[in-house]
C-alpha cells in the first residue's frame, strides 16, 4: 500500500478472483481508500464479495478461483 499523489491510500493485490459465477477475473477499478484502514477493508471486500456469491450459488470453493494478477496482463 502506498499513499498516492491524490492523498489516498492505493493498494495492489497479487491475485484476482474468478468464481464459476463470473465471466472473468475481478480486479477493482477503484483500488484505494481515504485511510489505510479503508483501503485494506476495500481490498478484502473486493475479494470476499465474489467468494461469498460463488459459495451462495452452491459452488465448492477452489484454489482455481484465485488468478495470479501477472497472468492477467
Amino acid at each position: 500500500m502506498r499513499r498516492g499523489s491524490s492523498g489516498r491510500y492505493e493498494y495492489t493485490v497479487s491475485h484476482a478472483i474468478q468464481t464459476p459465477e463470473q465471466l472473468g477475473p475481478y480486479l477493482s477499478s477503484i483500488p484505494y481508500g481515504d485511510t489505510p484502514e479503508e483501503a485494506l477493508a476495500k481490498a478484502i471486500d473486493d475479494l470476499t464479495l465474489f467468494y461469498s456469491a460463488g459459495v451462495r450459488a452452491g459452488h465448492e470453493p477452489a484454489e482455481s478461483w484465485l488468478v495470479r494478477r501477472r497472468s492477467l496482463r
